[in-house]
């Protein structure tokens, strides 16, 4: 195992800025990921669809980067594993990891750990809505085990997400049938 920083294994860029509201576009378009979109398991819902054109190519994300939360009091990364064009707006940055010596699931769930979210605290600055700063992000420390490793625990962080997921959705459901079972019992 190894000690590195983020920047030395990883080509950290921002989120694109807009000068005007971005326009919905019905096809032909490219993704526009918004806060609202997304969670520490990913997106979370359909992004608004803009014009591809109105995209610098350089700002596109490419399956395996990893998109980072940095404004906010609850700094988390999750990797963009689709292959649609998509691109950020500025209150995320981009990671993109060298793919020889680091694992893109491995790199979010590392981020996401209590070692990268107690290094987050103790440098976020701004009094009431937090902020990560790009140079904060690139000296991060991250520990590099062995690639092997690394895809164990990216399976291992993918599998506890999956299952967060369904059990989530398993009790909105369970919530649903037993609010239904009191209307029907109190209407009899």
């Amino acid at each position: 195992m190894q000690k590195s920083f983020v920047n030395t294994v990883s080509i950290i860029s921002s989120g694109k800025s807009f000068r005007v509201k971005p326009v919905h576009i019905e096809q032909g378009g490219c993704y526009l990921i918004q806060m609202k979109d997304v969670s520490v398991d990913g997106l979370v819902s359909t992004p608004l669809s803009i014009d591809l054109s109105s995209v610098n190519p350089g700002h596109l994300l490419r399956r395996g980067d990893l998109l980072f939360v940095a404004k906010g009091n609850r700094n988390y990364a999750f990797v963009y594993d689709s292959d649609y064009p998509a691109v950020a707006i500025s209150l995320f940055f981009t990671i993109r990891p060298d793919v020889t010596s680091l694992d893109s699931g491995y790199l979010a769930w590392y981020i996401n750990s209590d070692l990268g979210q107690k290094y987050f605290e103790k440098h976020r600055m701004g009094a009431s809505v937090g902020n990560i700063r790009k140079p904060v992000l690139e000296q991060m420390p991250i520990v590099i085990p062995e690639m092997e490793q690394q895809r164990k625990i990216s399976e291992l962080a993918t599998l506890a997400s999956q299952e967060r997921i369904i059990t989530n959705q398993y009790l909105e459901k369970k919530e649903v049938l037993i609010n239904q079972s009191i209307m029907n019992l109190i209407e009899s």
